[in-house]
């Protein structure tokens, strides 16, 4: 039990600050053809999350535009996994951003979960007579 305990803990300390240090914030462009094509030679790198009008939500990674479609892959696996959406589908686009409040709450909550663990250890060890 007290393996298992710190076990989760120490899972819980890894696991946060890879979640916590990102957010993700709306494209200031439309989702039409020229303002996206604007934004997308602006930013290169951009990895945008689409969400359609079915509700559907997923990442699109090198993304372009081709005539009215937002083209791009679905992860970076090999072989690539091709994916093509029609903009007039698309109800919102997001990027990721660095978020320096996240981070910061991310490594306050792994110093915590240090903290615990190591009150844990020390309550469980026996006394040296």
């Amino acid at each position: 039990m007290r393996v298992r305990r710190l076990c989760c803990l120490m899972s819980a300390a890894v696991c946060l600050p890879v979640m916590g240090c990102s957010v993700t914030r709306p494209v200031p462009a439309a989702p039409d053809p020229l303002s996206l094509r604007n934004y997308l030679a602006e930013h290169p790198t951009a990895n945008l999350r689409v969400t359609e009008r079915s509700g559907r939500t997923y990442w699109v990674h090198a993304p372009e535009i081709r005539g009215d479609s937002l083209v791009g892959r679905r992860g970076y696996d090999v072989p690539v996994r091709p994916l093509s959406v029609g903009l007039a589908d698309v109800v919102e686009l997001r990027t990721g951003h660095f978020s320096a409040g996240r981070t910061a709450g991310a490594v306050g909550g792994v110093l915590a979960m240090a903290g615990v663990a190591l009150l844990l250890v020390i309550d469980e060890a026996e006394p040296i007579y």
